[in-house]
């Protein structure tokens, strides 16, 4: 494990290659409600709209960015047509998002991870963390073992979890509050709130 201390205040990010775009776009969530486009070569910022509440998560499912709000709230925006609007309301505060096998997984401060039908916004299945703890951030992962959702919470403790059945246990830990996750396949990236960012090896958790 190694770290690095950057300055980091984000309310949530998402990252996507769309066209017409030539390199991946940053999106940014941040708690004036606003959510903007970024782009990484010259600086560019464009907003792509307003939520109803202070954005606390974002992710990409099939080529849209999801947005979540304070209130529970997840807006989506297409990036080929530059829509932006209501999707549907989790029944939790939506503190992080992720994809898998088409739906999308929206945590919870009350350890909740709620599954969706992102067409519908129907609640088909939910998870709860170990020892129901307060979901910051989550992002899947492979260990070589098959899939893994892992989950950055309060105090630095991260865990893992199988994404359809649950069964979270400790995977390791940092010096703060985890603010984001993020993961190249065989690293994992956890990002604290005291502005340092966090480095583990997937297959050996070190």
């Amino acid at each position: 494990m190694t770290s690095l201390r950057l300055p980091l205040l984000l309310a949530g990010l998402a990252a996507l290659g769309s066209a017409p775009a030539q390199a991946q776009d940053l999106y940014l969530g941040s708690r004036t409600t606003q959510v903007t486009r970024n782009d990484f070569l010259d600086g560019d910022s464009t907003l792509v709209g307003l939520c109803g509440g202070i954005v606390q998560s974002t992710t990409t499912l099939g080529g849209k960015v999801y947005i979540g709000d304070v209130t529970g709230n997840v807006y989506v925006h297409d990036p080929a047509t530059g829509s932006f609007g209501y999707a549907f309301t989790a029944s939790n505060d939506a503190t992080a998002l992720e994809s898998h096998a088409g739906d999308l997984l929206v945590g919870g401060s009350d350890g909740s991870i709620l599954r969706y039908d992102v067409t519908t916004g129907t609640l088909k299945a939910g998870l709860v963390t170990g020892s129901a703890i307060p979901v910051h951030a989550m992002v899947l992962v492979d260990n070589g073992l098959g899939e893994q959702l892992i989950v950055g919470s309060l105090s630095g403790l991260i865990q893992s979890g199988d994404p359809v059945t649950g069964g979270f246990q400790f995977w390791a830990s940092c010096g703060n509050d985890i603010n984001a996750l993020a993961s190249d396949g065989d690293q994992l990236f956890a990002a604290d709130v005291g502005g340092t960012i966090w480095r583990f090896e997937v297959v050996t958790q070190g």
